[in-house]
């Protein structure tokens, strides 16, 4: 029988309020409230006869050629690694060669700049084949161990494994996901290079797509929008297009205005789908749940892949995704509009409060040439234009 990790005592019962394996000392500490605790003999009752459990070997099979897949993959991506600093350092000797002496100590500041990409990429890309091979070493452990159980608890520790092997599949997943969405180095030349030779600090930048700008504030100014033939005063609820979204759905529609398909809904509030915007890719579809203060993260299949919630984003209305994927969102009753991170995990920063004049924020759009972000509020007749720095 396996055993609480945080207490050492026996798993007995299964939560239904919170989906986990439970000891008695966490029931009374954690789930006394709880409406259905279960006895986990109970649960796991002619549990080896189930479909699910039955495809448990396939799905754990799969994932772990997905993993096999992902390792040449990495494996791969060192080697392309190296031929991108070599295509890269090519780059650079050959605008080396129409300037003069004085770019020396330019080149050496470059190539510095790059070699430190170099290290962190190719420590990345190690540190992402070493989680692939222990993972894929603890799916075949918990599979194997799990297919040897015998004895009179065979259901119930059959059950266990079960469950504990579903979540390391699903851990495996996300890896997967966030290895998938990293990509290598690039380098940018700089056009201007000849005719502002002398006031160059560098000979281009060397780029990381996997990192994300963080911006702040620098001024907020406020525009009427309302025209004489206004009656009412306006409510600004978007800046613009994506996907459609109904109050607990999200539809997918071509072009000319044809619907393909329901890629996601939820049903347990009343407004559960407000806004959405999708990653400069493709591969990621953001959502704001204004009544459960989140906003979601869905691929384009419509698996939730993330979530957000934070006090500075209650009752998450309007949000817009930059061609460089910053992402911007408002907190309608927190009078706030913040920055989260591409993957739709965290908030990188709180950009504007009510002191720089948000009032009800509803929607809100990323000038990223000139990093202006532009506010429209509830029944307000102006913008909010604000300066990021």
């Amino acid at each position: 029988m396996d055993r609480c990790v945080q207490h050492g005592k026996e798993l007995e019962v299964h939560c239904d309020d919170h989906q986990e394996l439970c000891c008695s000392v966490c029931v009374a500490l954690n789930h006394r409230l709880c409406s259905s605790i279960i006895h986990l003999p109970d649960l796991a009752r002619g549990f080896l006869k189930t479909t699910e459990f039955k495809q448990l070997p396939a799905a754990v099979d799969k994932m772990r050629s997905r993993l096999d897949e992902l390792k040449n993959d990495c494996m791969k991506d060192q080697a392309s690694l190296k031929d991108s600093y070599k295509n890269i350092i090519a780059e650079i000797k050959a605008l080396r060669k129409e300037i003069n002496q004085i770019l020396d100590e330019l080149e050496k500041k470059t190539v510095k700049q790059l070699d430190n990409m170099m290290d962190d990429l190719e420590k990345s890309i190690k540190d992402d084949l070493e989680t692939c091979v222990h993972m894929d070493d603890q799916l075949k452990t918990m599979i194997e161990k799990l297919q040897q159980i015998t004895g009179k608890n065979k259901e119930t520790n059959s059950y266990i494994g079960f469950r504990v092997c579903q979540s390391k599949l699903s851990e495996a997943n996300s890896l997967v996901q966030e290895i998938r969405q990293k990509e290598g180095m690039k380098f940018k030349s700089d056009e201007s290079v000849l005719p502002f030779l002398r006031n160059l600090n560098s000979l281009g930048t060397v780029e990381n797509p996997n990192s994300i700008s963080v911006y702040k504030a620098q001024s907020s100014s406020l525009y009427k929008v309302r025209i004489k033939e206004d009656k009412y005063k306006c409510h600004i609820a978007g800046i613009c297009e994506l996907y459609v979204g109904g109050k607990n759905d999200l539809y997918l529609y071509t072009t000319d205005g044809r619907l393909v398909k329901k890629i996601y809904e939820d049903k347990s509030k009343y407004i559960t789908v407000c806004r959405c915007a999708v990653s400069p890719d493709g591969e990621r579809i953001y959502v704001t749940n204004p009544t459960a203060f989140k906003l979601i993260t869905l691929d384009t299949s419509g698996q939730v892949l993330s979530t957000v919630e934070d006090p500075d984003l209650k009752q998450p209305t309007g949000l817009c995704v930059s061609p460089g994927g910053h992402v911007f969102v408002c907190g309608c009753i927190s009078n706030t509009v913040v920055q989260v991170d591409p993957q739709g995990r965290r908030k990188l920063a709180t950009l504007a409060r009510e002191t720089d004049g948000m009032c009800l924020p509803q929607s809100v759009w990323f000038i990223e040439k000139t990093s202006t972000l532009i506010v429209g509020q509830e029944d307000e007749d102006n913008i909010t234009v604000l300066k990021l720095c």
